[in-house]
């Protein structure tokens, strides 16, 4: 059984929400699953990409998990600096 497979099946606690920002504005939030989430930080932080990760709560008291991933503009000509945002629920995460 693959790992993937095997983390498909686990209950999810809450879906992962990731922002790109592009410039400095925000856009584009997207719910994703922890097991997407995941494979898309270890594979930016895979292509030398700048990743920061910080440990803090949300609005309802909730720990939850931020990754702050600063990339190359790539597709996005017209713009100079584009991060993601990957939030993720602690709870989640043990969970895996």
């Amino acid at each position: 059984m693959s790992i993937a497979t095997r983390s498909k099946r686990l209950p999810v606690v809450r879906d992962c929400r990731r922002t790109v920002i592009l410039d400095g504005r925000p856009c584009s939030p997207r719910r994703l699953s922890v097991w997407q989430a995941r494979n898309d930080v270890r594979g930016q932080r895979r292509n030398g990409e700048s990743v920061h990760t910080y440990r803090t709560t949300d609005r309802d008291g909730a720990e939850v998990l931020v990754a702050y991933v600063r990339t190359a503009p790539g597709p996005w000509h017209t713009v100079d600096h584009v991060a993601f945002v990957y939030e993720f629920p602690v709870e989640a995460l043990l969970g895996l």
